[in-house]
């Protein structure tokens, strides 16, 4: 099984030389994350008020703080950067799986040119907007739970069978989203491997191409990465995050990336291509 054989092979990688130029990356990464990241930017000061003995809350008297120019530059500023150097931090990781002699300095490649540093921001940006697409579905169902269990709906009163119904559809709709967003997976991997040859779009399209049909394959992955999830959340609370942090998420990453460069690398295989050249990418997307 594939997902077994990579997992494998990023341990014993990772336990034959565990202070390397990837998890020294990975580290840098993070700290880049901590320092930078604006953690309240759209604070909730007082989400719900009032809580009535029936039940129903009010959120009629909503404040927000921690809003302002400066805020708003900075969540920019990080997710720009945070772009450029976790694309970075792929293509290192990507290429130390042929040539065990990377630089640290791998990790600024898409600084190197605007138009590398751009096209690393419009490929975090291009997928996320498509998840967000994806996402605003459950944006709804909060809306009408929100609404028929407050104050602003004087007529209709939520019941227990409508509550459990709104938790009910939202993992439903959960889990069908993250199985939806697996289509665009792909889309670094690709990128970084065609690197001049494709658009970020062209690479996105071929992301969906390639993972259709797998998208439960790429479920169970991430599934079987959940433990070391909770675990990188719970080390947040303790000193073990300085030290657990850095070599969770390297392993993650080299997990990952191995498993979609093996995947790329068998679609190729299957279509009977080496490279997939840019003037081709519009018949293999059709």
């Amino acid at each position: 099984m594939l997902r077994k054989e990579v997992k494998a092979e990023c341990r014993k990688i990772l336990v034959e030389k565990w202070w390397s130029i990837p998890l020294l990356a990975s580290l840098f990464l993070l700290l880049v994350s901590v320092l930078f990241n604006p953690k309240i930017i759209f604070s909730a000061k007082e989400i719900c008020t009032n809580i009535y003995n029936d039940g129903i809350v009010s959120v009629t008297k909503t404040t927000f703080a921690g809003f302002s120019i400066l805020n708003f530059a900075i969540a920019i500023f990080y997710f720009v950067v945070i772009s450029a150097l976790s694309l970075g931090l792929t293509r290192l990781v990507y290429n130390y799986f042929s040539d065990r002699k990377q630089q640290f300095s791998s990790i600024f490649y898409y600084f190197s040119t605007p138009q590398k540093f751009f096209s690393a921001v419009w490929l975090n940006l291009n997928v996320a907007l498509r998840e967000l697409l994806w996402g605003s579905p459950m944006l709804f169902i909060f809306l009408v739970y929100l609404y028929t269990n407050t104050t602003l709906n004087p007529i209709f009163k939520a019941s227990r069978f409508s509550n459990w119904f709104f938790v009910f559809l939202t993992i439903a709709y959960l889990i069908f989203f993250i199985v939806i967003v697996n289509r665009y997976s792909l889309a670094e991997v690709i990128f970084i491997k065609n690197d001049g040859k494709l658009t970020v779009n062209q690479s996105v399209k071929l992301s969906v191409k390639i993972t259709k049909g797998r998208l439960g394959e790429l479920f169970v992955l991430l599934l079987s990465l959940i433990p070391l999830v909770l675990l990188y959340e719970l080390a947040i609370f303790s000193i073990l995050f300085i030290f657990m942090a850095p070599f969770i998420l390297i392993y993650i990453k080299f997990v990952c990336t191995l498993y979609y460069k093996r995947m790329l690398e068998n679609y190729e295989k299957d279509a009977a291509v080496v490279d997939v050249p840019a003037e081709a990418i519009e018949n293999i997307t059709g």
